[in-house]
């Protein structure tokens, strides 16, 4: 019994033990930078020909909190963004949320340890010792500059290699504001755009630099509503109204399209129909008392229909397709009241065969004018 017991508890010491691993390993591996320096390519990397602490600064070389600038030239830092989860698009917030991979790499010479005997490949520092280390150096104190509220850093590291090369990644989830324009919905196409730049270093202090295969966004995750077309990516300096200097930007802009088709058969197919069938009175005989009520039956399946929709559509205040094009079928359906009216009085007068005539125009001129006018409100809009 008690060896049965000691089994057990071995097996479940090397379970745990196992999971450990697993999660480390995983959460290493989400990092994939840290490998020898020859792997590093970045051209903002240290040149132990060209870096050394007495190339920087006065400023850098008194305080290691300085940016490590040679030659009164900014600090380059190369920056890659690749974008795991995208979701949340917030239609009346204008927001969308992210979790992505942020990477830096810079050089600072005061960090090199190539002459100290036995000095490692690399050191590695990892979530807390990794933020801890971040406050006894300089580094480009980077932030989401549109960010709607406090990003949550969800993992973090530091690699530091002999020569001074430095690279940091850190996992991140941000809400971001964004300016979204619905007035073409549901044809609607969005900007999905994401700054980040340097919370304290003006362009004068640090520039930043692409890492072009570093930045993009997963093919594997999926947008209930959207589609993900592509996006760009940009480096520029801004200058906002409460700061004197510019600041060194990265600027990437993922382009969204909506998915438009459950829209056009569960709304503008059928309001298309509705209309349609409020012209049959056109065929009725002038005398038939239900073309009134085919008449106001379409109207109130209309508004019937509006209430339905209504909960589905974005509570925006721009003017979009879909609300004009419910406009235009409810001044077509008031026509078609205002056409029944026309014809019980001429026929109230006794005029059957201008009544009739009125029917036979109508029935050609409705359909044209209707799906003419529809396809002029499309273009308007730019939906064409």
């Amino acid at each position: 019994m008690h060896s049965f017991a000691r089994t057990l508890t071995t097996s479940l010491r090397l379970l745990a033990l196992l999971f450990t691993l697993l999660f480390l390993s995983l959460q290493h591996s989400a990092f994939a930078n840290a490998k020898t320096r020859a792997d590093v390519t970045s051209d903002a990397a240290c040149n132990l020909e060209r870096d050394r602490p007495s190339t920087l600064s006065g400023a850098a070389q008194r305080d290691i909190f300085q940016p490590p600038r040679r030659d009164d030239h900014p600090v380059p830092v190369d920056i890659g963004l690749y974008v795991e989860q995208l979701d949340s698009i917030s239609e009346v917030h204008h927001s969308f949320k992210i979790e992505a991979f942020v990477e830096l790499i810079w050089c600072d010479p005061r960090l090199a340890y190539a002459d100290e005997p036995n000095a490692p490949p690399r050191q590695v520092f990892l979530e807390d010792r990794a933020h801890s280390l971040l406050s006894e150096i300089w580094w480009p104190d980077l932030s989401f500059s549109n960010a709607a509220d406090t990003p949550s850093i969800q993992q973090e590291e530091l690699i530091v290699f002999p020569d001074g090369t430095v690279i940091y990644e850190e996992r991140v989830a941000v809400e971001v504001r964004a300016n979204y324009d619905f007035t073409r919905f549901p044809f609607d196409h969005q900007n999905l755009v994401i700054e980040i730049e340097s919370f304290s270093w003006p362009s004068h202090d640090m520039t930043l630099r692409r890492e072009e295969d570093k930045i993009g966004f997963s093919q594997d995750f999926n947008i209930p509503s959207w589609t993900l077309t592509g996006y760009t990516s940009e480096i520029r300096n801004v200058q906002e109204i409460r700061d004197r200097d510019t600041f060194s930007e990265l600027l990437v802009t993922i382009h969204a399209e909506r998915v438009s088709s459950p829209f056009v058969y569960r709304l503008i197919v059928p309001l298309i129909l509705i209309v349609m069938v409020s012209w049959s009175v056109f065929w009725l005989r002038p005398l038939d008392t239900g073309r009134f009520g085919v008449t106001f039956t379409t109207i109130l399946t209309v508004v019937a229909f509006n209430f339905v929709v209504t909960d589905k559509l974005p509570n925006v205040p721009e003017i979009t397709y879909l609300e004009t094009l419910f406009a235009f079928a409810f001044t077509f359906l008031l026509l078609v009241v205002i056409e029944n009216t026309a014809i019980d009085k001429l026929t109230a007068q006794g005029r059957d065969a201008a009544a009739h005539r009125v029917d036979r125009i109508s029935s050609i001129a409705f359909p044209l004018f209707f799906f003419v006018g529809a396809a002029l409100v499309t273009a308007a809009f730019g939906v064409l």
